[in-house]
């Protein structure tokens, strides 16, 4: 399956791609292409998880415009053609 992957605002300055398609096998979680994307971009752990391991507050993942929060936190399953945004304070 495919989802396309948003990154917006400090994320995209760490990523420098606005916007990809990641393609995962049927069933992934979000926690799996959490795995994926911190392997392709150097410095985004830092940036969006706190030293406990939990997800910096100031940063929002949704999954077709819903925070992961609201649904199944990292265990939320994605299907094909979900829309996933990394979301992140807005540089200055």
């Amino acid at each position: 399956m495919y989802v396309k992957v948003r990154y917006l605002g400090l994320v995209y300055r760490v990523t420098g791609v606005f916007e990809e398609v990641i393609q995962l096998d049927d069933g992934a979680t979000i926690h799996i292409l959490f795995r994926i994307i911190l392997d392709r971009y150097e410095g985004l752990s830092g940036l969006l998880f706190r030293g406990d391991g939990s997800l910096n507050p100031l940063y929002r993942v949704t999954v077709n415009g819903r925070d992961i929060e609201h649904l199944e936190g990292f265990d939320t399953k994605l299907s094909n053609g979900d829309v996933v945004a990394f979301i992140g304070p807005a540089g200055g």
